[in-house]
């Protein structure tokens, strides 16, 4: 879900490690909200 605020530090999303590659799926957003979820798929780094 993403929002209209920043916010810094926290625990990372995925460690200290490689980010995976991502590719996005699908995307949604409600009438009256400014808020977006975002759906993404973990994907092999051959097939990006």
């Amino acid at each position: 879900m993403v929002g209209a605020a920043v916010l810094g530090g926290g625990t990372p999303a995925f460690g200290s490690g490689p980010v995976p590659s991502l590719r996005l799926v699908n995307t949604r957003r409600r009438d009256g909200s400014d808020n977006v979820l975002l759906r993404y798929q973990v994907v092999d780094r051959d097939d990006t």
